[in-house]
């Protein structure tokens, strides 16, 4: 797989699939959460990690980290059971624009604290911004977040279609989130899919086809980008496309 060099702007998708398309369990607030659709391999897991490793940070969307509620570190050689030292994990960037996470529970917090995974940018809108200094609750989710080393993203504007003013890229770039690596989920990656600023995508198909009535897929718009490389890891095949 083609990474670039540091301090490079370099926006890649990876996500992992059925062979019907299928991302993860559809997701409902107010309902019981369903748990994580587990599609990849060991082999294209660790794939995955190497991946990480060469991030300088990991997004997912507010649903993803509700349902997962995801490490996003990197770990190697063994994702069951190792870790890579602090100075090499990515950043974990969270987009939440109404804070509405319980940030006290996220593991991404829980590991920052014990000084074993970067503290979270999180992206907010302007309004979620305002209403902290008067909301109490969102007051808290702010000290929780800022207490380990974390940091509130403020997107220019609060109604926004651009993929890149969403997730304030360019402010992004300037704490040095070069490369940035975009995991999900289907919303944030269908989003994505859309914009010009996105580079390549890293997808693992899994030889199984689920139940489309409990699943999601990526909703994404007519694309030919060229195949860089398709590979076998383990039992899953591991495509590359890059836009350019």
């Amino acid at each position: 797989m083609y990474l670039p060099a540091p301090n490079t702007d370099y926006v890649f998708l990876t996500w992992a699939q059925s062979l019907n398309g299928r991302i993860g369990y559809t997701y409902s607030q107010g309902k019981p959460n369903p748990g994580q659709l587990v599609l990849s391999g060991h082999e294209s897991f660790v794939m995955t990690h190497k991946l990480r490793a060469h991030a300088d940070g990991i997004m997912v969307g507010s649903t993803t980290v509700r349902v997962d509620n995801p490490s996003l570190t990197a770990r190697l050689p063994d994702p069951a059971h190792d870790t890579l030292p602090l100075d090499q994990q990515p950043r974990p960037i969270l987009v939440d624009s109404s804070l509405s996470l319980d940030y006290e529970s996220l593991k991404v917090i829980k590991l920052a604290r014990l000084g074993v995974g970067k503290a979270p940018y999180v992206i907010v809108s302007p309004k979620t911004e305002s209403a902290a200094k008067s909301d109490p609750i969102i007051e808290q989710k702010v000290n929780v977040i800022t207490r380990v080393g974390g940091k509130l993203i403020v997107r220019a504007t609060d109604n926004t279609v651009r993929f890149h003013e969403y997730v304030a890229l360019d402010q992004l770039r300037e704490l040095g989130i070069r490369r940035l690596m975009v995991e999900g989920g289907a919303r944030l990656l269908s989003h994505a899919l859309k914009s010009e600023c996105v580079d390549a995508a890293i997808v693992t198909i899994s030889p199984q086809f689920v139940d489309p009535l409990s699943t999601i897929g990526i909703d994404a718009p007519s694309l030919n980008w060229p195949c860089k490389s398709w590979e076998m890891f383990g039992d899953d095949v591991v495509f590359e496309g890059r836009r350019r």
